[in-house]
């Protein structure tokens, strides 16, 4: 081999490998609240102070982010502040906290799970539910903004199929003053999601649920019903003809109003997307985590051809911004009950 290639080869390894500990060492900033810290002035023996740190480690932090341009050297001797892109970083934690705080042990375990299954992943539903709440703000909720405008603009009663810690009901009703929202939850989230609400003085329009969502009983003058990244883990659980079964029995009990959905396109194929920035640094590895925890991706097309199935017809789609998200992956949708159905 050439010192040419070898020395390519080896920048590209490296890349990985800088990746690797900046993420990390991110992460555990970010979920300390250390970082949100750093965007003022300090010092490193102040803030290992404040923080409970040992000060030369933390020093030796400092140092790290400041060849990645993170941190910089501040207008007073010895002290530090976050650069304009860490202080982005420290406003935008989710793709963080879902990625590396939610996910970091599944990645750590991939060779358990490549030989026991997906039974032995084990993520961080605190830090997924986080994270995934954090990006939504960018991309999934002006989704669902545009598809209720564009639906049912006086919409005022939600529910929400798998709440996870109550993020969506509480941003709908924070929203929407009118609204009314029943968020629903099989894991202990629950307990989460109703502190949540409560903390929020949003205990008189929210009610948390424990209970499985495809059991619990939808009222027939819901206006929206809720599916945020929920089907691609419910698929796996009950399969294709147990969800055309739920929405069949959803519709026949009289329910006329929309089930609004929040899906990402399952397109593994398609290289010019994944081979992107955003492709390589969050779709490829989110199509990776999502077997890995016995979740199921599909084409979008999948779940048009479901919901058609089931008796629905496809009243209204949106797509992510380009801005936040010039994939285009991220959609949303909402079907209503056919006329004929």
């Amino acid at each position: 081999m050439s010192n040419s290639i070898f020395s390519k080869n080896l920048d590209r390894s490296l890349e990985y490998i800088r990746g690797f500990s900046t993420s990390y060492v991110l992460q555990a900033l970010v979920s300390a609240g250390t970082l949100e810290r750093m965007k003022q002035p300090f010092t490193v023996r102040a803030l290992s102070k404040e923080q409970n740190y040992q000060e030369d480690l933390f020093e030796a932090v400092v140092r790290f982010l400041v060849t990645e341009e993170i941190v910089e050297a501040g207008a007073d001797p010895e002290t530090y502040r976050l650069t304009a892109f860490g202080v982005w970083i420290a406003e935008q934690p989710g793709w963080f906290n879902l990625l590396v705080g939610g996910y970091q042990n599944v990645f750590a375990n991939l060779d358990t799970i490549l030989k026991e299954g997906s039974e032995a992943a084990r993520r961080d539903s605190h830090f997924v539910g986080l994270g995934s709440y954090e990006i939504s703000l960018h991309d999934a909720f002006p989704i669902v903004w545009k598809l209720i405008d564009d639906v049912n603009p006086d919409a005022t009663r939600f529910v929400d199929i798998g709440c996870g810690d109550g993020y969506f009901v509480r941003e709908i009703c924070s929203r929407m003053p009118q609204a009314t929202a029943i968020g629903i939850e099989p894991s202990v989230s629950a307990r989460n999601a109703e502190q949540a609400v409560k903390a929020a003085g949003l205990d008189d329009r929210i009610s948390i649920v424990q209970e499985d969502g495809l059991a619990c009983p939808v009222a027939a003058d819901t206006d929206f019903v809720l599916f945020a990244f929920v089907l691609q883990e419910i698929l796996p659980q009950i399969g294709e003809a147990g969800l055309i079964d739920y929405f069949v029995r959803l519709r026949e009990s009289g329910f006329t109003g929309g089930v609004l959905i929040i899906e990402v396109d399952y397109t593994p194929d398609d290289q010019a997307v994944l081979r992107t920035p955003i492709g390589r640094g969050y779709y490829n590895p989110y199509y990776l985590l999502h077997p890995l925890t016995n979740q199921k991706l599909m084409p979008i097309r999948f779940w048009r051809d479901l919901f058609a199935r089931a008796g629905y017809d496809l009243v209204a789609e949106r797509t992510v911004d380009p801005n936040v998200d010039p994939s285009g992956l991220e959609l949303g949708l909402v079907f209503s009950p056919a006329n004929d159905g």
